[in-house]
């Protein structure tokens, strides 16, 4: 009786066979896969967006209530620390105080209104029995923080 042949056309064919099975399975694959991120990487791109939004919005809050606690504990040398030189200018003119007394406030909205800025609405109070002021305020990111750069009353 003679012995197989190791490299014979049946066991080349079964190798052949299972290398075509393997590839066209890969293919299969990796077409399920792109189509799925094709799906997916708009709907990831647009969350990263949202995130990156609302990061900014926490910062230029975080600028925001840092000055008007500051104000509130009537520290004017820390609160302008918070304004830019358009602000201080508006100060100097007249058009606020940083002595303003602020017994309470409230950030009722914060838009943004450009890139890295935003635009407050706050009502701010002087006494317990006094009935609270509204004031917008721009806030602009300049380098990575937020500073206070205008002043606006209502009415």
């Amino acid at each position: 009786m003679a012995a197989p042949k190791f490299f014979s056309k049946d066991a080349w064919r079964g190798v052949f066979i299972a290398i075509i099975a393997v590839v066209a399975g890969q293919l299969a694959l990796a077409w399920q896969y792109y189509r799925l991120e094709e799906q997916r990487l708009p709907r990831l791109e647009a969350e990263l967006a949202q995130q990156r939004d609302e990061i900014e919005r926490q910062g230029a809050r975080k600028s925001l209530t840092a000055f008007l606690d500051a104000l509130y504990a009537d520290n004017t040398e820390l609160a302008s620390k918070y304004l830019t030189e358009n602000a201080l200018l508006q100060e100097e003119q007249g058009f606020f105080s940083l002595s303003y007394p602020v017994y309470d406030y409230r950030i009722v909205q914060l838009d943004e209104i450009g890139v890295n800025e935003f635009r407050a609405q706050v009502q701010a109070q002087e006494a317990v029995s006094l009935p609270f002021e509204v004031f917008f305020l721009r806030v602009l990111k300049i380098l990575d923080t937020y500073y206070i750069d205008s002043f606006e009353g209502a009415g």
